[in-house]
């Protein structure tokens, strides 16, 4: 027996909410988004994810997180399940558990553009710092070496291999380190704030 309808009207997480509490095996497939993504079931627990804009082996939450910030489209749910891609499996977590991951990813996601407003906005190095010495750990100076003379942030995703949350954090303790300022779309100076006015 399949379902189908339309994310509009059905939340993504809703769905996974409804057959995993009803323990349901089988296949969602989502069409109108980005790309094509399908997600496993088995006895109500998702097993596995493909995801096509999300890299292979990241956290099932992560992989979801993903998923809410794209809501367009419709969906399919098929107890015929398509066999497994290679480097998605291996999630078998119950759906709430993953569900609660990644409404945490999304407050944080939603933390981060009070800092840093858009994936659009670019990132300069400061020709002056305020204090006379900085420390940076390991991941700081890679992120600084890779935004180099200037990247959006969303560029500074594809430089270091990393999700667009994660280019935001780096993004975010670059500003914090106060040896970066943020340029908007536009070419204005953004003041990148830790706490800003709400």
């Amino acid at each position: 027996m399949a379902l189908l309808g339309d994310l509009e009207a059905f939340p993504i997480d809703d769905v996974l909410r409804h057959l995993g509490a009803t323990g349901r095996t089988g296949c969602i497939a989502i069409e109108g988004g980005p790309a094509e993504v399908r997600l496993w079931l088995d006895h109500g627990r998702l097993v596995a994810t493909d995801v096509p804009w999300v890299r292979a082996g990241v956290e099932a939450a992560e992989t979801m997180f993903e998923l809410l910030r794209c809501p367009a489209g419709s969906f399919t749910f098929s107890t015929d399940r398509p066999e497994l891609p290679l480097g998605r499996e291996g999630y078998a977590q119950d759906v709430e558990v993953v569900l609660a991951g990644a409404y945490l990813l999304l407050d944080e996601w939603y933390e981060l553009l009070t800092v840093v407003p858009s994936l659009d906005h670019h990132i300069a190095l400061r020709p002056r710092l305020d204090s006379p010495q900085v420390v940076l750990d390991a991941p700081s100076w890679r992120t600084l070496v890779a935004v180099g003379a200037g990247k959006s942030v969303a560029q500074l995703a594809t430089a270091l291999d990393v999700g667009e949350l994660e280019s935001l954090r780096r993004t975010r303790d670059l500003l914090a380190l106060g040896v970066a300022t943020l340029v908007d779309p536009m070419g204005s100076a953004h003041r990148g704030q830790t706490s800003p006015d709400r």
